[in-house]
């Protein structure tokens, strides 16, 4: 169980057997992510059920690490969670949740750092894009690869072009241009 000494919650790991607590997580995890861009054109009962079996999956995986920030007098009362991984090459961020009211306290970041600590590497792979998490790529190469959800991280990944080096190379997208470019293209 880690102590915040600047705020008032502890990350300690998530009672997954707790019936109540994993509720919570589930029914926020499925709701909040239901209004993400990436998921808004997915029928309501095609998102629901298939996220709702991904989760139950990420529940059951050998290595999945769940983390909630709570309150440290009240381990009930959740400020925020994480699901992840810890693969050798980097930190495998799944999901992770804060309460609006309590964003920009670091409270996600001291999850993400929990996750992550140990690695040499500053670089994350996030299977699960959020506008809100894309904050996070300031301070770390972020990967995103939503396969890894499904299928795990396969030896060899860093080949397939998935690595931070390979992604640097890749052509920017549409909408991306430098100033210099917009002068080139009238």
């Amino acid at each position: 169980m880690t102590h915040s000494p600047t705020s008032d919650y502890v990350i300690r790991p998530a009672l997954i057997g707790n019936r109540s607590e994993q509720g919570y997580i589930l029914k926020t995890w499925l709701d909040n992510y239901r209004r993400n861009y990436t998921s808004r054109f997915i029928p309501n009962e095609v998102y629901y059920w298939h996220h709702h079996k991904l989760i139950e999956a990420l529940y059951d995986r050998p290595g999945a690490k769940w983390l909630v920030a709570s309150h440290p007098e009240e381990p009930s009362v959740i400020f925020g969670f994480l699901c992840g991984e810890r693969a050798a090459e980097a930190p495998i961020v799944h999901f992770c949740f804060v309460k609006s009211k309590l964003r920009r306290f670091g409270v996600a970041s001291a999850l993400v750092d929990e996750l992550a600590k140990g690695y040499e590497t500053p670089a994350l792979i996030a299977t699960h894009m959020t506008p809100d998490f894309q904050r996070f790529r300031h301070a770390a190469p972020v990967i995103y690869n939503p396969y890894v959800a499904y299928y795990g991280l396969e030896p060899g990944w860093q080949k397939r072009g998935d690595d931070a080096d390979s992604l640097r190379n890749l052509p920017r997208q549409r909408g991306a241009e430098t100033q210099d470019d917009a002068q080139d293209h009238p």
